[in-house]
């Protein structure tokens, strides 16, 4: 891992430390916001150790991109299983898509912002099987719409179902990692607000 020594399996131990209490620590604040005496605080390990082991920040950040991954696809295994969408009318599913959606990136902003700026600007941070891994996860998002929406007999359910899980994840995205800047520093609306209205621009699309 670049910027980080090798380990022996006491150093390890340390290392898991510190990675944890940097992942802790993201779920709320960003990455420039947080110090390295805060991370050793919370992983009750020397600043000294830090340095001896990591060169800084930076260097944590593939193992945090690692725990995310992972957090990601059990959320979305749990959430988007064949039985998310039965017994949901088209409406029902709008709607249960952008409050579960939102609620995951807004419960994990500080970690997804990190990581989306980071990887933006280092994209060897995400090797090929985790960005394979990564659009297998959202198909399975896209998979339960199209599922719904060939039920209810829509013809090309899963072009429709590409649209929409696209519309989702961007405008999620930018309301929730980039509140402070245009294009979501122009929306004057709550999350309730912003929820609702993105349900409903969702619905009458795939409606």
């Amino acid at each position: 891992m670049t910027g980080i020594k090798s380990q022996q399996s006491r150093s390890q131990k340390t290392l898991s430390k510190l990675i944890d209490a940097f992942y802790q620590l993201l779920q709320d604040k960003y990455f420039e916001q947080i110090s390295i005496k805060e991370i050793t605080s919370l992983a009750n390990v020397a600043v000294g150790t830090f340095y001896r082991r990591i060169e800084n920040k930076e260097a944590l950040l593939p193992a945090v991109y690692e725990k995310y991954h992972e957090d990601m696809a059990q959320w979305t295994n749990r959430h988007f299983s064949p039985t998310y969408w039965r017994g949901k009318s088209v409406k029902e599913l709008s709607f249960s898509l952008v409050a579960d959606i939102y609620h995951y990136f807004k419960s994990r902003r500080g970690i997804i912002r990190t990581l989306h700026l980071y990887s933006r600007l280092n994209p060897n941070i995400v090797s090929a099987q985790q960005t394979q891994e990564r659009l297998d996860q959202y198909k399975n998002i896209e998979q339960v719409i199209a599922n719904l929406l060939e039920y209810s007999g829509h013809k090309h359910p899963e072009k429709k179902a590409n649209m929409v899980s696209f519309l989702i994840l961007s405008c999620i995205i930018e309301r929730v990692l980039y509140p402070d800047i245009t294009p979501s520093l122009g929306l004057s609306m709550s999350d309730k607000q912003f929820t609702s209205e993105l349900s409903n621009v969702v619905f009458t699309y795939i409606n």
